[in-house]
């Protein structure tokens, strides 16, 4: 009898084993908030959540928080700030041209920068400017690019590309899309942050 009760515990304690592990590799694996796309939830009322703090948006990176400002050069070495958008629909794209979905994306932005009241900023990491240059020739076009060494990237907490951030005329960032997306749906926040234009 004694023989039976042992391999009962020992297959009990087995079963637990193998259940633990299973649990610990799921919570580890398992995609987690930071890998879905971050959008704000929309309101009953069909008002977006605005981060507000006593009625003034906070600084932050998600939705409905104040993006922060930051300065950095683009290809040629003149530097320039979010804030020298304010006033605008802002795009900003963290990317890379080893990232096929990145470049996929670029067509879109190139798009969009010729939209009245649309500041598309692409922030580069990882490329130089020379490399950046060729890249654009081949394409036959160019869109809006900073140099970064990932010092903005890391004020944003970017921890993948394309992280891509639609923000409003007034700074507050209202859609932030983490890795690819249909176009459209970058164009529709686009569009609904430019007051109906």
């Amino acid at each position: 009898m004694m023989v039976g009760k042992g391999k009962l515990v020992l297959l009990v304690v087995v079963a637990f084993i193998i259940v633990a592990t299973a649990v610990i590799v799921v919570l580890n694996w398992w995609p987690g908030p930071d890998s879905l796309p971050v959008e704000p939830p929309e309101d009953p009322q069909g008002q977006e959540p605005t981060g507000e703090s006593q009625g003034e948006p906070v600084p932050g990176t998600g939705p409905g928080e104040l993006a922060p400002d930051f300065a950095l050069p683009d290809l040629v070495g003149d530097e320039f700030t979010l804030s020298d958008f304010q006033g605008q629909v802002v795009v900003l794209s963290f990317w890379n041209s080893n990232c096929d979905y990145c470049l996929a994306s670029l067509p879109t932005l190139f798009e969009l920068q010729s939209e009245e009241g649309v500041q598309v900023m692409t922030i580069n990491l990882g490329d130089t400017a020379a490399g950046l240059q060729s890249l654009w020739e081949k394409e036959g076009y160019e869109v809006f690019t900073l140099l970064d060494d990932g010092t903005v990237a890391a004020l944003y907490q970017v921890l993948a590309t394309p992280d891509t951030l639609v923000i409003d005329p007034q700074g507050v960032i209202k859609v932030r899309f983490l890795g690819a997306r249909p176009p459209e749906e970058l164009r529709r926040a686009v569009a609904a942050n430019r007051g109906g234009s």
